[in-house]
């Protein structure tokens, strides 16, 4: 019967046309009860739970992939950089050189965008034309690893005879370093001249310590040293050296 809708794909297009868009029908008054029933619930279940499901996850996704891109970059990064390298151990890295290459894989792309051109102007395929294109992207590809002069190249022969060393070197952020609490520099300095001044308050006491003593006993004032000037105190305490403040 004409009539009759099939479940492939009319059916299960009309279905996923009014769950997605969520469109009610245009004329309600003629559709049974039963499926117009089923509708309502259908789309009410589908656009109020199951959307919001996939809305929230794909969004925490999102977030989470953001605060992780630059990890992910690199990650990806390396797997391109491992994947080269495993390919250039079973591909021929020697055949052509760098510069020949290049100018190979320029010729190569520009003949498989006229090929492409070609087929669109004519609106009908040429004989031939999978074939002829799958040529010229092998030929791009395997240009791209014609490097004979580098360590990773099949063709070197340092890499076969191991007269070349070649290191991996892997990388790892490192935890900070709880520094000890030092003193500054002025408390270092503070400290210096004090023991300094008790020493010479010790051994060679000042003058206005000693008048008193000296009028008591009659004595005149004790000695001072002249190479103890406090001149040359105050210039050898700017000398010394101290840590520098944290």
């Amino acid at each position: 019967d004409d009539d009759t809708a099939l479940l492939w794909p009319d059916t299960f297009h009309h279905s996923f046309n009014i769950l997605i868009t969520a469109a009610l029908p245009e004329d309600p008054h003629n559709m049974p009860m039963l499926d117009l029933v089923l509708t309502y619930l259908a789309v009410l279940f589908f656009s109020v739970f199951f959307l919001n499901i996939f809305i929230g996850v794909i969004t925490e996704l999102y977030l989470l992939e953001k605060e992780r891109v630059g990890l992910t970059f690199q990650h990806v990064r390396a797997s391109s950089c491992l994947t080269f390298l495993l390919r250039a151990r079973v591909l021929p890295c020697g055949v052509l050189s760098t510069q020949v290459a290049l100018a190979v894989s320029v010729i190569t792309a520009l003949c498989a965008l006229g090929l492409q051109c070609y087929c669109l102007r004519l609106e009908e395929s040429i004989p031939f034309e999978g074939t002829a294109f799958v040529v010229l992207q092998t030929i791009m590809f395997l240009s791209a690893y014609q490097h004979p002069d580098q360590p990773w190249a099949v063709t070197n022969n340092m890499w076969h005879k191991g007269g070349g060393k070649h290191y991996l070197w892997f990388c790892k952020p490192r935890e900070p370093e709880e520094k000890p609490d030092l003193p500054s520099k002025d408390d270092i300095r503070w400290v210096i001249h004090q023991e300094l001044r008790e020493a010479l308050e010790e051994f060679f006491p000042l003058e206005s310590d000693t008048k008193g003593d000296s009028q008591n006993t009659g004595a005149g004032k004790p000695p001072m040293m002249p190479n103890l000037r406090p001149e040359l105190f105050g210039r050898a305490l700017r000398t010394v050296r101290v840590p520098k403040d944290k």
